[in-house]
């Protein structure tokens, strides 16, 4: 009878150790999914937060492109959360005017300097996400833009301007950052450069030299819904 009592109380504990043993597998289980899905809200916040939306639109309200300043507003849809399809529209101008032009200038020389760099520019391109907030963004360009390399003067009738009437077509690459919030998001392009393919009528120097160009902190801020 002894011996039946202390069979039935082990194999009641041994039963009890083998409940709390799945119970505890169970709890570690999905404290582990607990921990998978905090670490994807807190590490990769801004990869979360693009989760579900569907278009993307901010200002780019500085920077440096094709040798001046650049401001531009950027369109974008999301085709998912790493890859978003890119419009930018450009606004150029010129930043070397202080600098070339000189007080005694003749009125030519002045009126080229203050036009350097103006233009404009269309870019269409793929934002591609390659962690939570970096990104490489490949894109073919149009620009037309006047350029003033240099200019000088001889005497007081003669001037000899270097200059160019750009119209063309080409590739950039850019690296950047873009971090999103629930709604609001802000980024920077940190560099990038283009690059020239197809002249579209220019006229004036347009070697070749002349028609690659770097960009710079293009800073721009915006909303994605």
């Amino acid at each position: 009878m002894k011996r039946s009592l202390i069979g039935a109380l082990v194999l009641l504990g041994t039963v009890s150790a083998m409940a709390d043993a799945k119970t505890q597998a169970q709890n570690t289980t999905e404290e582990k999914v607990d921990i998978k899905k905090y670490s994807r809200v807190v590490v990769d916040e801004s990869a979360a937060n693009r989760e579900g939306k569907k278009y993307t639109v901010s200002a780019q309200i500085m920077g440096f492109n094709f040798t001046g300043g650049e401001t531009a507003l950027n369109l974008g849809y999301f085709l998912n959360d790493k890859t978003v399809l890119k419009l930018r529209f450009s606004s150029l101008r010129g930043t070397a005017q202080d600098i070339y032009s000189d007080e005694g200038d003749s009125k030519e020389v002045k009126d080229a300097w203050a036009k350097q760099g103006n233009g404009t520019a269309i870019m269409a391109g793929v934002k591609l996400f390659t962690g939570n907030s970096f990104y490489v963004e490949p894109a073919a360009y149009y620009r037309n833009q006047y350029q003033v390399y240099s200019t000088t003067e001889f005497g007081a009738s003669t001037v000899e301007i270097d200059d160019a009437d750009i119209k063309d077509a080409g590739l950039s690459l850019r690296i950047g950052n873009q971090w999103q919030w629930d709604n609001f998001t802000i980024g920077c392009d940190w560099i990038g450069i283009s690059r020239s393919l197809v002249d579209l009528g220019s006229t004036g120097d347009t070697n070749s030299d002349r028609l690659a160009s770097t960009s710079l902190l293009n800073l721009y801020l915006g909303a994605s819904f």
